[in-house]
């Protein structure tokens, strides 16, 4: 009866003087929805209320079916505009109209009562809505042939309202049966059709099965974009989607990326008070809190709560969501008892509703045991754990990440209350579901694998802890951190011959090419948007290209002790290096390092070396002590002083290596350590640490490996002849209106780099040409000067076994440029450029220089002269032996604990070369001539193993009197023979 009064008042006031309003209406409305197509929100919503307006004053002059039909039309433009109150008056209006039939099946009465149940759907009266959503499902499936589109829309609706009351099952069919009937029904890009996929994803997603849901939200983006304009509320949705799905998956950045886009458009189109906006507001305050911006998300979260308070119920689901979301912000930020009360308030509200096993409820005691546990309540937080425990084992696979979350709690919630024995019995599920989940990784996109290895990077940790409660547990330990850190590195490319494949290939390298074309050039207006498109039409190719390696069998397993074990050569231990979170009832949990050692009997010793911080700070030392060095490349160091250098290099010995040394005892005396680094120990040559008078290469080897999958499942050694490629001497070119700086290091404007001119390294690659083919009689491949392009690169370098790279290397530096556009709410910043690429594209911030580096883009738009990491990546190099990057810090850039390093090492490593030599450091141009002849003698003309043939040049070097700095710095990783 509200919408009746409402409409007896606007029949009072005369609005408009006009020979047709009934024209003038129908006008208005056509006006409305043009605007709503071209995301015109604002004025669609406008237009709307005064249609709607000029509508009411039609009562009693116009036939009842042309009054309603003009109410419904507008009212939901009102609705989809955001006027969600107007909407419902007008629903109401034409549902009243429509009842004086009498009949209740009358199609026009359904279709009214189905648009009043969304429009108060919206305004979060949601058990009006199902009835009558119920009553106009159960009437149209009387009535109406299967695939019949009123149908259609009457489970759709329902099935939306069913998901707020988590009744997901049946929501779940009911959306399946509306995408079966739009796909037989509808174009590829209908908007139902696209509508329908973004409906049933998020069902899955409240279900957990984020895969599905993940790829129903990138065919709906991807439909969306080629059917509407980039800025429109239909495909800001989808996006909104697929970044909370991103989110849950552990791709927090790409998320962040999609949602402050989605923000940025609500803002434009809808008032504050729209749920769309405030859902938005919410999920992007959620991704900030992961990304440590705490502050950031409080304040966008207290922003959403309070709008929330003034237009929802009290027990409405999005208040609590909200809530939730804001305790575990306050929480981050250390405010622990306001996030406790927050905490409490919502777990009592949910469980006078929801039975104890609902996933509501689990993660609101969840979140309060995280709250307990910080407070060092830790008998409290156990109790809430046991119970979230124990449903979500029944409920959800072994490997999801809730339930690993929960038992990895739990175990260290039993362990800080003394519990050991229960502690230790939470270890092996942990393990295999951890073990699970990152088999599943396999078949992924390399940014997604990063990024999900990194979000159970917790979960790991507590593994960790949990395995030193036992002796068993040990190996457990091991084979959890070494299996992810096989997981996270890109496996090589090695392709198969069939079409598809090929076809699938080509794809990648364009894509990566488009890719670095957008950063390396500098990064223009359009940037953004370039970048993340790109970077997920990559990750899509991606994960096509790994999975047809996953079902031809050519990716690593599980990495097992006893195989690394079976594996080493006489004289061989495995020593894997790891940073973690190491946990502490007592006090805050800190970053320390590990070693796990592995003897070929198959013994295994766990070697805890300290607090990261405390490592840090010695190779600082010994790195600062080794002096400052010209030539080619990024300095490091100051004063150069001997005798400094060895007290400083022994501290990091003693700190690094005599723990695992001692362990092993009388095995130790000219051990070779195969080692895979991790975090710090990256930045240090083992080999060149002081031992006695000498240096550790003097009385053990070291083979430097990514992973111990690497060791298991060796690769085949290339056939056929070799063949050598090599680039020195490169034409870099000259760069316009850019004065020459005087030193002999790359530098970076916004404009783009500068890189001088390297003139020793055009005789280095000349003298090993010609010791090639000394050695083995065939004639090598210069690439010189300007010859030296980075298309003849990516052309010849596939062919090589042996490919010598002497140029610069380059790595962008912190003040990158960046975008610092102040949003609505003050606390955030939109993400800048260095955040987005680093996080969706990190492989382009660093590269090698090649011929034509210094002129920038040319006309079509395309960098020449730059290869990044992230082009490097997509080539073949599944025939190359050896990779010698004669550059500078080529083996450096962003360490990320258990899974290397983002660097031209590393996507050396992913196009498939069996080894690659890089340098730590600033390196002399003539010195590095001279032990790169060293090298190759040894390796061709004296046949030694390539391990082997690197310390007998670094000892030649170092006898002909060359400062530790000029030789220490390069690093052989892979294959050592």
């Amino acid at each position: 009866m509200g919408g009746m009064c409402f409409a007896a008042l606007c029949l009072t006031v005369a609005l408009f003087q006009s020979d047709s309003p009934t024209a003038e209406a129908r006008a208005l409305e056509e006006r409305s929805r043009a605007a709503l197509a071209a995301a015109q929100v604002t004025e669609a919503r406008a237009l709307a209320l005064e249609g709607l307006d000029l509508t009411l004053q039609l009562l009693g002059e116009e036939d009842t079916a042309t009054v309603c039909e003009l109410l419904e039309e507008l009212g939901i433009l009102a609705r989809d505009s955001g006027a969600l109150e107007r909407a419902r008056e007008a629903h109401e209006i034409a549902v009243e109209l429509r009842s004086e039939t009498g009949n209740d099946e009358d199609p026009g009465l359904l279709g009214a009562q189905s648009r009043l149940a969304l429009t108060l759907f919206y305004l979060g009266d949601r058990d009006r809505a199902r009835e009558l959503q119920e009553h106009v499902l159960r009437v149209r499936e009387e009535t109406l042939p299967e695939h019949h589109p009123d149908l259609t829309e009457a489970r759709n609706n329902l099935a939306l309202t069913l998901i707020d009351y988590r009744e997901l099952n049946r929501a779940l069919e009911l959306q399946e049966a509306v995408l079966l009937s739009d796909e037989k029904t509808l174009p590829p890009d209908h908007l139902d059709l696209l509508l329908s996929r973004v409906n049933l994803g998020a069902t899955l997603q409240f279900m957990d099965e984020f895969e599905r849901a993940r790829t129903l939200f990138d065919a709906a983006v991807e439909g969306y974009e080629r059917a509407v304009p980039d800025d429109h509320p239909l495909l800001a949705r989808a996006r909104n989607n697929l970044a909370v799905v991103l989110r849950q998956m552990g791709d927090v950045v790409g998320a962040r990326a999609l949602q402050e886009d989605v923000l940025t458009t609500y803002e434009a189109i809808y008032p504050p008070e729209h749920p769309a906006l405030l859902t938005a507001r919410q999920n992007l305050a959620s991704t900030l809190a992961d990304l440590e911006e705490a502050g950031a998300a409080r304040e966008l979260l207290e922003a959403v709560l309070a709008v929330q308070e003034r237009v929802l119920p009290p027990g409405h689901p999005s208040r609590r969501v909200t809530t939730m979301d804001l305790a575990m912000a306050l929480n981050k930020q250390h405010d622990y008892q306001a996030a406790l009360e927050l905490e409490k308030r919502v777990l009592a509200s949910i469980e006078e509703v929801l039975p104890n096993d609902h996933a509501d409820v689990l993660a609101a005691r969840f979140n309060l045991a995280v709250t307990l546990a910080e407070m060092y309540r830790f008998e409290e937080a156990g109790e809430q754990l046991e119970r979230v425990v124990s449903a979500r084992e029944r409920t959800l696979p072994k490997d999801n990440d809730q339930v690993l979350d929960a038992l990895a709690m739990l175990g260290i919630m039993r362990a800080y209350t003394g519990d050991s024995p229960g502690a230790a019995a939470v270890l092996s599920p942990l393990a295999d579901g951890l073990l699970t989940h990152f088999s599943g990784l396999r078949a992924r996109s390399a940014r997604e694998v990063q990024a999900r290895i990194a979000d159970a990077s917790g979960q790991v940790d507590k593994a960790l802890y949990l395995s030193t409660l036992d002796e068993s547990g040990q190996t457990i330990g091991f084979e959890i951190a070494e299996t992810r850190r096989s997981v996270a590195l890109p496996p090589p490319r090695r392709l198969a011959g069939d079409a598809e494949t090929k076809a699938l290939r080509e794809a990648v390298v364009d894509v990566r090419r488009r890719l670095n074309n957008a950063v390396a050039g500098g990064l223009g207006d359009d940037w953004r948007s370039k970048v993340v498109s790109l970077s997920r039409e990559r990750d899509r190719l991606e994960e096509r290209w790994n999975s047809k390696l996953a079902a031809a069998g050519a990716l690593a397993g599980s990495v097992r002790a006893a195989s690394v074990a079976e594996a080493l050569e006489p004289g061989q231990v495995a020593v894997g290096f790891l940073r973690y979170r190491r946990y502490s009832p007592d006090e805050p949990a800190v970053d320390n390092l590990l070693a796990h050692v592995v003897r070929r009997d198959g013994t295994l010793a766990r070697v805890e070396l300290g607090r990261v911080e405390t490592l840090e700070q010695l190779v600082e030392s010994w790195r600062r002590r080794l002096g400052r060095s010209s030539g080619r490349g990024v300095p490091i160091g100051g004063t150069r002083d001997e005798h400094e250098e060895r007290e400083a290099g022994e501290a990091l010995r003693r700190a690094l290596l005599d723990p695992i040394l001692q362990v092993l005892d009388a095995e130790a005396e000219g051990v070779t350590l195969v080692v895979c680094p991790d975090d710090l120990v990256y930045l240090v040559p083992l080999d060149a640490l002081p031992l006695g008078n000498g240096r550790v290469g003097d009385r053990h080897g070291i083979v430097q490996l990514t992973s111990f999958a690497s060791l298991i499942a060796p690769r085949a050694r290339p056939p056929g002849d070799p063949a050598f490629v090599a680039i020195g001497g490169v034409g870099f070119g000259a760069r316009e209106g850019l004065a020459e700086p005087s030193t002999t290091t790359p530098t970076r404007a916004r404009t783009g780099w500068f890189f001088p001119e390297l003139p020793h390294t055009r005789g280095e690659a000349e003298a090993l040409g010609e010791l090639f083919e000394e050695s083995w009689g065939e004639e090598p491949l210069l690439l010189l000067g300007r010859a030296a392009t980075k298309e003849a690169f990516v052309t010849r370098a596939g062919g090589a076994r042996y490919l010598h790279v002497a140029t610069h290397g380059w790595f962008e530096p912190e003040t990158i440029a960046s975008t610092a556009d102040v949003r609505p709410l003050e606390g955030w910043r939109r993400a800048g450029a260095r955040q987005v690429v680093s996080g969706l594209a990190p492989m382009t911030l660093c590269g090698l220089a090649l011929a034509g580096a210094n002129q920038g883009r040319d006309s079509l738009g395309r960098v020449p002269g730059i290869l990044t990491a992230e082009e490097l990546c997509s080539l073949d190099l599944s025939s190359c032996e050896l990779a010698v990057l004669s550059a500078c810090e080529t083996n450096v850039r962003v360490r990320r604990a258990g899974q290397g390093i983002q660097s031209l090492q590393a996507a050396l490593d992913a196009a498939g070369a069996r080894s690659s030599l890089t340098s730590l450091w600033k390196v002399d141009d003539a010195a590095t001539r001279r032990l790169m002849e060293l090298f190759y003698t040894h390796l061709w003309k004296d046949e030694l193993p390539k391990s082997r043939a690197l310390w007998k040049a670094k000892l030649e070097l170092r006898d002909e009197g060359a400062p530790v700095r000029d030789w220490a710095g390069w690093v052989l990783t892979g294959e050592a023979d």
